[in-house]
């Protein structure tokens, strides 16, 4: 939750879990179409831009297809996360922070689509499209130029040297130096 509001530059409200009906469910898997079409916006607040739901359940999006990291609404701006697919949960601290890592990286980008943002094909960016665990490693968690506009634009944004610093503290604090370094750049420091 820290990252989002600081990523996103506005406070994030935890919503209580809540239970889904067997609809819900492709097999074992939780339907993530049905989740983020029929499900979240009954729980949507009306002020929120976006809901984010994380689950630690496998997500599908149809029968079709094995799995998905997440899925989102282009237009109704709810978006669901599984932590399911991301490696191996560990406290131990190597393993936790590429843990938490990729689970910042799915977040972010998902919270991007709920907010309208499509694939980015134009630079190594947060918003490009990830289809198995090496490519979700290969691609940074921050947005290329373009797509940091278009979010700034969509939030209503103005201060974007504020947000870089804040930015850069939040990798600095939790020991992601090549991240916090990106960040410096952009502010000059």
């Amino acid at each position: 939750r820290e990252y989002l509001a600081v990523f996103l530059g506005r406070k994030l409200i935890a919503l209580d879990s809540i239970a889904l009906p067997d609809s819900a469910f492709i097999g074992e898997k939780l339907n993530s179409s049905f989740l983020i079409h029929k499900v979240l916006p009954n729980y949507q607040p009306p002020e929120a831009f976006s809901l984010l739901a994380i689950t630690t359940f496998s997500i599908t999006p149809s029968a079709e297809l094995k799995y998905a990291f997440g899925q989102s609404s282009l237009s109704n701006g709810c978006a669901v996360v599984s932590l399911s697919r991301l490696g191996e949960f560990s406290n131990r601290k190597p393993h936790f922070r590429f843990y938490l890592l990729r689970s910042l990286k799915v977040a972010s980008h998902e919270v991007g689509h709920s907010l309208g943002m499509t694939h980015c094909a134009t630079f190594e960016c947060n918003m490009n499209g990830v289809n198995h665990l090496r490519e979700l490693d290969s691609k940074p968690p921050y947005l290329c130029p373009n797509c940091f506009s278009k979010l700034c634009w969509r939030l209503g944004i103005s201060e974007e040297k504020k947000r870089f610093t804040l930015l850069k503290s939040f990798w600095k604090k939790h020991g992601f130096g090549k991240y916090a370094a990106y960040y410096g750049e952009m502010i000059g420091k």
